[in-house]
């Protein structure tokens, strides 16, 4: 199992103990109701693909709009979530 849940708390934790501006670099990924990583995750207006270990997949990122993720068959929805 890929602890993403894990991941996110700790940089939720990050957050709550030093609130300034540079947090807005603190990147909290988004996770599944089982801990693993949605396949699409998004900050600050850009989203990408990510692999079952959270790492950003190359070339995916895009600005405003969803990107189309390999295991989605190239379907990814269009707009921001």
């Amino acid at each position: 199992k890929f602890h993403c849940r894990r991941r996110a708390d700790r940089a939720g934790a990050e957050l709550n103990v030093d609130c300034t501006e540079e947090d807005n670099d603190v990147f909290v990924p988004d996770c599944t109701e089982d801990g693993n990583y949605k396949e699409i995750q998004c900050k600050r207006g850009e989203c990408w693909c990510v692999d079952l270990r959270g790492k950003e997949i190359p070339g995916s990122r895009v600005r405003g709009t969803n990107p189309r993720c390999p295991t989605m068959g190239g379907k990814g929805p269009d707009s921001l979530h």
